[in-house]
């Protein structure tokens, strides 16, 4: 094992008894003064604010329209979009089984995207024949069930 003295800096020179000089110490601190504003500087650049919205260059933010839409397909965006994050009532066809009661619960990381909630697939090749086992809820496995419905198998 090393003593805390015995390691110094590349660039320190080391005095007698294994402290850096003064000089060293100097020099260290400038450049790590450096090394920190040009961090700085390319973490500014990351998030700094778009160009013109215009610009074909741009990839909208997950969630945003996509730039130069028409009114009548920016309206039906922001219908979708609305739709998308609206809870959905039993009346207004929710169930039998389900996830959450809106898109946006699940698919919200980002807006429109996998999201974070693991969901179980499944369903079963039967005859060279991908079935996805609609009849029992699939292909994705449901963890909601609205209040008094009875989803045993029946034979």
């Amino acid at each position: 094992m090393f003593d805390r003295f015995e390691i110094a800096s590349v660039l320190s020179t080391v005095k007698a008894g294994g402290y850096p000089s003064v000089r060293g110490r100097r020099v260290e601190r400038a450049l790590m003064f450096f090394a920190l504003v040009f961090m700085g500087f390319c973490v500014s650049e990351g998030h700094s604010s778009p160009q013109d919205s215009n610009s074909p260059t741009l990839q909208p933010i997950a969630g945003d329209p996509l730039p130069g839409l028409s009114p009548e397909e920016l309206a039906r965006f922001e219908s979708g979009l609305l739709a998308y994050s609206t809870p959905v009532t039993i009346e207004e066809g929710l169930g039998p089984i389900y996830n959450k009661r809106f898109c946006g619960a699940c698919h919200s990381q980002p807006l429109g995207g996998a999201g974070v909630i693991t969901v179980i697939n499944f369903g079963r090749f039967e005859n060279n024949t991908f079935d996805p086992m609609e009849h029992l809820g699939g292909p994705v496995l449901q963890s909601e069930v609205i209040p008094g419905v009875d989803l045993r198998l029946r034979s």
